[in-house]
């Protein structure tokens, strides 16, 4: 494939973006650590044991939208007349989003799991790990074709520029730099109350949660505390035969962690200039249609962070780095977040445009299937057959 995308390519291109548009948007997701979380994704964890598959793509774009003099983006029409088929020209002045000097497609198959750790004990099972593994491989092609010629035509929006792309060019044996590998683990504890009635006294569950987690990734480190709520019902006064077909729930939280750039950094195609640490603060409304039939639910989310990069990297001299000056400042990002869940499928797509920018970390989305239900079906299967073998016998 060569580096810059041929005219031929552009019709089907845009039926690829347009046709992935569609398909997620009829498919639950877990939870989520770098680079996700960084992106915008939905942070809460899971808060009962659960098994998904899923792909997802990311997007960090070395430009925004070309501007005019006013520094208002130029419409995409005047930018399209002014481009042509190449989507390096400028039809507007340059909108950069720091020192790092080409665009990095991130595409991700992730596996997550997560168990209680005592699975047999009352007062264990509120004690959850997940395990989170993502390998993947970096290239623009599919996260272009998604942001220009599916979301950004939809929206009558000026395609974002592009002139390096992070491993475009032929495969070698440096293309190894371009593979994606993590793991990340989470410990999370839920709070249980303790409830007294006729029975007795009983443990029940609350939305409150707390845990930490780490990332071991190619592309960067991480390591984070967390503390919220997830799905505090607020529907309940209104009676559980109408919280049985509908209810409404909110989730907070605050997440805090440290960063340190992955080995891909060092190979030239990773985020070398992260920030040293972070706070992030998600809430999220979530709406539940039929949760005791084919459930539905519909989670819009906002997000504020100190953010993951820097504005720049340290000035350097005969190529190194000044030690003695300091760091600048991390870039703030905020973003939306949109999950929709229909049964064990499940499509969240998450964008910076909450905090008015279409630059570095600029959107993301996923495809997930809950695993989960297929396990205990078969875990049923099993049962069954081995009660119907006992009667023969």
């Amino acid at each position: 494939m060569s580096h810059r995308l041929q005219t031929a390519d552009r019709p089907a291109l845009r039926a690829l973006g347009a046709g992935l548009a569609l398909w997620v948007a009829s498919s639950s997701a877990g939870a989520q650590t770098a680079p996700s979380s960084h992106w915008g994704a939905l942070m809460f964890p899971d808060m009962e044991p659960a098994s998904r598959v899923g792909f997802q793509i990311l997007a960090f774009t070395e430009f925004g939208k070309d501007t005019t003099e006013a520094g208002l983006p130029v419409g995409r029409a005047e930018c399209a007349a002014v481009r042509g088929d190449s989507a390096s020209t400028p039809c507007g002045a340059r909108d950069r989003y720091n020192d790092i000097d080409e665009t990095v497609g991130l595409n991700l198959l992730t596996y997550s799991l997560t168990r209680p750790l005592q699975r047999y004990k009352t007062r264990g099972s509120n004690l959850l790990y997940t395990h989170l593994v993502s390998v993947g491989w970096i290239n623009d092609w599919i996260t272009e074709s998604y942001q220009n010629d599916a979301i950004h035509e939809l929206a009558n929006l000026q395609s974002i520029p592009r002139e390096d792309r992070a491993c475009h060019e032929q495969p070698s044996w440096s293309y190894l730099s371009c593979l994606v590998l993590s793991y990340s683990g989470a410990l999370n504890y839920r709070f249980y109350a303790f409830d007294s009635d006729a029975i007795g006294v009983r443990l029940q569950p609350t939305p409150l949660f707390g845990g930490a987690g780490f990332v071991v990734s190619t592309l960067e480190n991480d390591l984070y505390g967390q503390f919220g709520i997830r799905d505090f019902d607020l529907t309940g006064p209104l009676g559980p035969s109408f919280a049985r077909q509908l209810y409404v729930t909110l989730s907070a939280m605050v997440r805090a962690g440290v960063l340190y750039p992955g080995v891909s950094s060092k190979l030239g195609h990773g985020f070398p200039n992260l920030a040293s640490h972070y706070v992030s603060a998600q809430a999220s409304l979530g709406l539940h249609v039929a949760r005791y039939a084919w459930p539905v639910s519909l989670e819009l989310g906002a997000m504020g962070t100190t953010g993951q990069f820097l504005s720049r990297d340290r000035t350097r001299v005969a190529g190194r780095p000044v030690e003695s000056e300091a760091l600048a400042p991390a870039l703030t990002q905020q973003f939306w977040s949109l999950r929709l869940e229909i049964g064990a499928f499940g499509f969240e797509t998450f964008n910076d445009q909450l905090g008015g920018t279409d630059k570095g970390p600029s959107y993301g989305a996923m495809i997930t299937y809950s695993l989960s239900q297929g396990e205990w079906s078969w875990a049923e299967f099993s049962d069954a057959a081995e009660y119907w073998s006992s009667e023969d016998d």
